[in-house]
């Protein structure tokens, strides 16, 4: 199964950056992927719940037309009762979305967690993933959680605005992919977006190892993961320990947020 990460810079327009994205994700198809994964805010920053509507319909389409499967990062919507929600999301080669997964630190969100209060096991192509996305990368109080839905891949959609961030942040992926995934891919954004500089942290972690790193520009990294090789990790998960610049970064940006 061939995987791709794609690694963009946001732009400032809405549908060029959508334009953008496709180009991309055609690329990475004529690479042979088969699943697409993409970082957090990788339609913009301001995405209002109209934008949001429409930028699953694009990928939807997207999907279907090029036969690929696409992870999203995340997307803002409201519900019939009028509640906003902040998600991301699976969607297969025939443009159906087949997951969703609640931010449960959002500051968008009408509700801080999920529909049933945990976090979604997504069955796909590749497996069975979680994904995690901006402050949930870095959330230690779910670490037992993520254990007990013994995925086979985690997908952190997390951008590095520091060396020493990105250096933390790969500690913990490597840490995960022995402890909690045989798998874990990180999908970062790179360049200015908001008040925000990110260096381009995008990797993919498998089973204690790093197999591709993207360069600190826009790029897309195709590798092919062989499922046959995956450990069964019964027996073998352990609680994986935060590093401590990571919990300094979550608890401050949980109270700049306004306390979530």
């Amino acid at each position: 199964m061939k995987l791709a990460v794609i690694q963009q810079k946001i732009l400032d327009n809405f549908d060029e950056n959508l334009s953008s994205l496709s180009e991309k994700i055609k690329e990475a198809v004529s690479y042979g992927a088969e699943v697409i994964c993409l970082s957090e805010c990788f339609a913009g920053e301001d995405i209002s719940p109209e934008r949001g509507a429409k930028v699953l319909d694009f990928l939807s389409k997207v999907a279907s037309k090029n036969k690929v499967s696409i992870i999203t990062g995340n997307v803002i919507f409201s519900n019939p009762e009028g509640e906003t929600k902040e998600f991301s999301a699976v969607i297969n080669r025939t443009g159906k979305i087949i997951g969703l997964q609640e931010k449960i630190s959002s500051p968008f969100c009408s509700n801080k967690v999920t529909e049933d209060g945990k976090l979604n096991l997504i069955d796909t192509d590749l497996g069975k993933i979680i994904i995690l996305s901006q402050l949930d990368c870095i959330d230690g109080s779910i670490e037992e959680e993520i254990i007990s839905l013994e995925p086979d891949l985690i997908v952190m959609q997390f951008s590095s605005v520091s060396l020493l961030e990105s250096e933390a942040v790969k500690e913990l992926a490597l840490s995960r992919s022995l402890g909690e995934a045989n798998v874990v891919i990180t999908a970062s954004l790179v360049g200015k977006i908001g008040d925000r500089v990110c260096l381009g942290n995008s990797f993919i972690a498998f089973q204690g190892e790093i197999i591709t790193e993207a360069a600190g520009n826009e790029s897309v990294m195709v590798v092919e993961l062989d499922s046959s090789r995956f450990f069964k990790y019964k027996g073998l998960r352990e609680t994986v320990v935060m590093p401590d610049l990571l919990k300094q970064k979550f608890e401050r940006e949980r109270y700049l947020a306004g306390g979530i």
